[in-house]
C-alpha cells in the first residue's frame, strides 16, 4: 500500500523514521527507542488497515443496476424490412 491510500500510518512511520534517525545520529538513545517504537506502531496500524480493507472488499456485494430479466418474456425478433415513408 502506498502513502495516498493510508496517510495515517505513513505519517506515523515517517515521524518514527525521523525520530530514530535523529536519535541515532545524536546518540540520544531514548529518542532512538521512541522512534523505533513509533515505527512498530505504524507497522501494526498499516497491517490492521490492510486487513480490514480486504475484509470489507470481500463483504461487498455486487451492485446491480437492472432488475433480473423475466424468463418467460423473450425479446421480439428483429427484421431487416425497410419501412417506406409515403
Amino acid at each position: 500500500m502506498n502513502y495516498y491510500k493510508q496517510p495515517l500510518s505513513s505519517f506515523i512511520l515517517t515521524a518514527g523514521l525521523v525520530d530514530a534517525a535523529i536519535g541515532g545520529l545524536g546518540q540520544s538513545y531514548s529518542l532512538l527507542s521512541f522512534g523505533l517504537l513509533t515505527i512498530l506502531i505504524a507497522a501494526i496500524i498499516r497491517f490492521w488497515q490492510v486487513r480490514t480493507a480486504k475484509t470489507r472488499f470481500r463483504q461487498q456485494t455486487t451492485k446491480r443496476f437492472l432488475p433480473p430479466a423475466p424468463t418467460g418474456n423473450p425479446l421480439p425478433r428483429l427484421s431487416r424490412r425497410k419501412h417506406s415513408h409515403s
